[in-house]
């Protein structure tokens, strides 16, 4: 019995794209694992698009506003 309680706690857990924690929760809608509330109103921030994404380097930069300040002080569009 003990032998089995040291295999379950010995497993590896995924870890939270946004927090770094270890996961918690799995958000049915993207099967994203998370930490916490607060990847997931990350994650809803996400689906929401309310954060731009980077085609160059393939992530996401930051959200609108950001990322759109930035573009003005770089002289983009």
């Amino acid at each position: 019995m003990s032998c089995l309680n040291r295999v379950v706690s010995a497993r590896s857990r995924e870890r939270c794209s946004i927090t770094g924690l270890a996961t918690n929760y799995l958000d049915l809608r993207t099967g994203v694992p998370y930490a916490n509330v607060f990847a997931f109103q990350e994650v809803d921030k996400i689906l929401e698009h309310d954060y731009v994404w980077n085609e160059k380097f393939g992530y996401y930069i930051g959200q609108k506003e950001v990322a759109s300040d930035e573009d003005e002080m770089q002289g983009g569009t």
